[in-house]
């Protein structure tokens, strides 16, 4: 792995040396002695701590590193908790050199990389809308459906970011979601869908 790693560093824009850790204790250490740090690469599964606790570390003494989480889990509830916790990417281990490269140049560009995964379904957390009788079914993640309902009480983006607890890149990919699902264009076209749905 350290050798893909090796690879995909080296095609990005802004070159990088490449400094590993064998467990969380090594990874934070490096935090705290190391100047420079430009982006840190975390394997969720690493010795020494539970994943998501050890994220929550990590974040912590990352003091606004971008801090990418690179996982053999392919699961949708790991990716949305990744980047609710406040990682600026979920890429999974099963992803080519091509999309490494893409994710992490959005990333240092101050983008979220998440991947499609990520909309996929976790089981009892969605909540399943007919279109019409005899039509489609819409299928909405229960945190989708929480930010749909503060759409249709006005609230903007940062305050859904703040009530929810989520960052606001998170809430803008969930409200482009919501877009999607409902086929709208805008916050009061989502909210009339939404209601015509049932989902609120």
């Amino acid at each position: 792995m350290r050798e893909g790693i090796h690879v995909v560093l080296n095609r990005l824009e802004k070159k990088f040396q490449l400094i590993s850790a064998a467990n969380y204790e090594e990874t934070l250490s490096c935090l705290d002695e190391v100047a420079d740090i430009g982006l840190v690469l975390l394997d969720l599964n690493m010795p020494g701590e539970m994943p998501f606790t050890g994220l929550t570390r990590v974040l912590s003494a990352a003091k606004g590193i971008p801090v990418v989480v690179l996982s053999a889990s392919e699961d949708a509830a790991d990716m949305q908790q990744s980047i609710e916790l406040g990682a600026k990417g979920f890429i999974p281990k099963s992803s080519n050199n091509q999309i490494l490269v893409a994710a992490l140049e959005l990333v240092l560009s101050g983008g979220v990389y998440f991947p499609p995964q990520i909309f996929d379904s976790v089981p009892g957390d969605r909540t399943t809308a007919r279109n019409q009788p005899g039509t489609v079914q819409i299928s909405i993640t229960r945190r989708q459906k929480e930010v749909l309902g503060l759409i249709a009480e006005g609230k903007p983006n940062k305050e859904i970011s703040r009530i929810l607890g989520l960052s606001d890149g998170t809430v803008r990919t969930h409200v482009n979601a919501i877009f999607k699902l409902l086929d709208v264009n805008n916050r009061t076209q989502a909210s009339v869908r939404g209601r015509e749905l049932g989902l609120l």
